[in-house]
């Protein structure tokens, strides 16, 4: 829209005003200085706003992760073992039922053993997936604490933006006051 205005104000009383982008007060100057700003602010906002969002996000993200992938791996590991177990006690059943009585002590030893793997393994299971628990519990609930610095470099940022952009309008408001007053003088009506 600037861009047209210059173009009509083109030869006109008020393209000093309006589009002579070398006059420091002229509307084209304004904007495109104000343009600048805003790529300026658009920078200061990444690195200070989302650069933190990001970093947390990232941050958070690879622990949880981390601690649901031990979960998982421990998981596997105690289903494992249950397997193991299930699959001992089912060939110990077989002789039973074959009427091999007693079961071998070796096949014994080794289900026993089995069994403590499998319980030891259920035990790590469980406290990694309290730890897990208890990491997502903070984050949720201690997360606002971690959101009050990207609330602060947000104002931060919101304040020196609209800053910027008030001084900028205040310029132009003095660029259509010139206008206006070139305007009044054109037309003064004579008696």
């Amino acid at each position: 829209m600037l861009r047209s205005m210059h173009q009509l104000s083109e030869g006109t009383p008020i393209f000093d005003d309006v589009g002579k982008s070398k006059n420091p007060t002229s509307l084209a100057h304004i904007n495109e200085t104000s343009a600048k700003k805003v790529k300026a602010s658009a920078v200061e906002f990444q690195e200070n706003v989302l650069h933190y969002a990001t970093e947390w996000e990232s941050i958070i993200t690879r622990r949880v992760d981390l601690e649901l992938l031990h979960c998982k791996r421990l998981a596997e590991e105690q289903a494992y073992h249950e397997a193991k177990v299930e699959h001992l006690r089912d060939e110990l059943n077989k002789l039973e039922r074959a009427g091999k009585n007693p079961a071998p002590t070796t096949m014994l030893d080794k289900l026993r053993r089995n069994e403590e793997k499998m319980d030891r393994t259920f035990k790590v299971h469980e406290a990694a997936a309290s730890k897990a628990c208890a990491l997502l519990d903070q984050v949720v609930k201690q997360g606002w604490q971690d959101l009050l610095p990207l609330i602060k470099a947000t104002v931060t940022w919101e304040k020196h933006h609209v800053h910027a952009e008030s001084g900028a309008y205040a310029e132009m408001k003095e660029a259509v006051d010139r206008m206006s007053k070139v305007h009044n003088k054109k037309h003064v009506v004579k008696a």
